[in-house]
């Protein structure tokens, strides 16, 4: 039986995925707070809802999954997922099988309560099926939060487990701000109160492989993706044209997600860097 993802979902079955997203998320954050006081932490001290509290979250959560390994089990996308599995990980690549059942769980309560403080902080924004007009657009049919004074698609399963994939299979060193920085800035661009910033020294651009399969997260520098943001994503537009490009979208203001077997890091970072070198012009 071939296996569903959210983009081929026809508009009953986001619907249904959606409904199934929502109600997944109370349990979930209920199984993270029981984690924390198993650990002997204060789930209410802890949990206060602010993208502060992201900060000490990320560093408990990140020294949980990184003690554990996966199984060895061969990737295969098009292998059925695990029925316990939530939703986002059923509908998503986003977890390999082989992926321990105390990681997902944990990732799977991470999510459910950074969802809810982007959601409070942005009390214009509202949970929503993402329907975009470009029908392969990444994020079409995914359960998104959504505001209509921006053009934002919030979709945080992804962000959390690439997040977590980067520090378990490649060793990369712990952001503990990574997801509270996030929220704020997600919350700004919710609420519609972006201001331009100037442009600051490099580094602009730094690229990561992520995993063995040709996929690399580009990382841009915050000032330059909020002040020229209309750039960034003519960036994306290009770049994903360019011969063994296989897709590049913008993951959320400062990162793109790029499919690339034939390229290297080293040749993705030039050519980003020399995109925007010639664009803007303040940056040469």
């Amino acid at each position: 039986m071939k296996r569903t993802y959210y983009i081929t979902m026809t508009k009953r079955q986001a619907a249904a995925a959606f409904e199934e997203y929502l109600t997944e998320r109370p349990p979930a954050l209920e199984k993270l707070r029981a984690e924390l006081a198993a650990d002997g932490l204060d789930p209410d001290a802890l949990l206060d809802g602010t993208p502060q509290s992201l900060t000490p979250l990320w560093r408990w959560g990140a020294s949980r999954i990184t003690v554990v390994e996966d199984e060895d089990v061969p990737w295969d996308p098009e292998a059925p997922p695990e029925p316990w599995w939530p939703s986002w990980a059923r509908y998503s690549s986003d977890i390999r099988h082989g992926t321990p059942v105390e990681v997902v769980t944990l990732l799977d309560g991470f999510i459910s309560y950074l969802g809810d403080v982007m959601a409070a902080g942005a009390p214009e924004a509202t949970w929503q099926v993402c329907h975009h007009r470009v029908k392969r657009y990444w994020l079409q049919n995914h359960p998104v939060l959504a505001s209509p004074l921006s053009d934002s698609n919030i979709y945080p399963p992804h962000m959390v487990a690439l997040e977590a994939n980067i520090m378990r299979r490649h060793g990369a060193p712990l952001r503990e701000d990574r997801f509270s920085g996030w929220a704020n800035r997600v919350i700004t661009e919710l609420r519609g109160e972006n201001e331009p910033v100037p442009v600051v020294d490099e580094p602009l651009v730094e690229v990561r492989a992520d995993g063995d399969d040709g996929v690399f997260d580009i990382g841009l520098h915050e000032e330059i993706a909020h002040e020229h943001s209309r750039k960034v994503n003519q960036l994306v537009k290009e770049l994903a044209t360019q011969p063994g490009i296989l897709s590049a979208h913008r993951e959320d203001r400062e990162v793109l997600l790029v499919r690339a077997p034939d390229w290297d890091a080293a040749q993705l970072e030039q050519w980003v860097l020399n995109w925007l070198k010639a664009r803007i012009p303040e940056l040469d």
